[in-house]
């Protein structure tokens, strides 16, 4: 009986050994998946982090003031001329765009809604041959404006064009209350330096 006793209970100790072994390389596989993940996790919260804080990054203005005056005019003849006999700018406006760019329309709706005649050049869609004189931005549209004064500002970007347009109205209704010194100068010089420049050297589609 004695020996049938320890006869069960060794049978009993070799199954809870085997048992034991048998749950190791589960439990090996279980830690290897846990780990993973929370590896996975901590560099995915890193990575995101990272991609959020450099779109934090402040955007400034370095450009030295009046930056944006050319020296002399683009070598390019206007395709076409838009003439307003109502227009009571004194600018003369060169307009450098595609004839299919939405941006360039929303800049030529402006100039046709307030009377404001300008000239267009039809910017080459590949070459892009009549946008090489400008330094830091090749994109479409560019409006030049060539003040009475012989200064020769350029303005990037259709919504940056849209507000300095509306602002030189506007400036144009309040010329009497602005300052004596303030008249000397044309006020789009002024306007224009209130934007920051847009550069962009890669080229694309618009």
């Amino acid at each position: 009986m004695r020996q049938l006793l320890r006869l069960v209970r060794s049978v009993h100790t070799a199954t809870l050994v085997s048992g034991r072994n048998s749950q190791k390389p589960k439990n090996i596989l279980l830690y290897g998946i846990g780990g993973g993940i929370a590896v996975g996790t901590v560099y995915g919260g890193y990575v995101a982090y990272d991609q959020w804080k450099k779109r934090q990054i402040t955007i400034a203005n370095t450009d030295f003031e009046n930056s944006f005056l050319l020296n002399q005019m683009p070598p390019f003849k206007p395709s076409r001329e838009v003439k307003y006999p109502l227009d009571t700018t004194g600018l003369t406006f060169t307009l450098y765009q595609y004839q299919t760019c939405p941006f360039c329309c929303k800049v030529r709706a402006v100039l046709d809604y307030f009377s404001i005649s300008y000239n267009v050049v039809e910017v080459n869609p590949v070459l892009k041959t009549q946008l090489k004189w400008s330094e830091k931005y090749r994109k479409v549209p560019i409006l030049i404006a060539e003040t009475p004064e012989g200064d020769i500002i350029q303005l990037n970007d259709s919504s940056v064009i849209v507000s300095a347009l509306f602002s030189f109205l506007i400036s144009q209704k309040t010329a009497e209350s602005r300052p004596v010194d303030d008249r000397r100068h044309n006020p789009m010089v002024h306007i224009a330096n209130c934007y920051p420049s847009i550069k962009y050297t890669v080229s694309s589609d618009y």
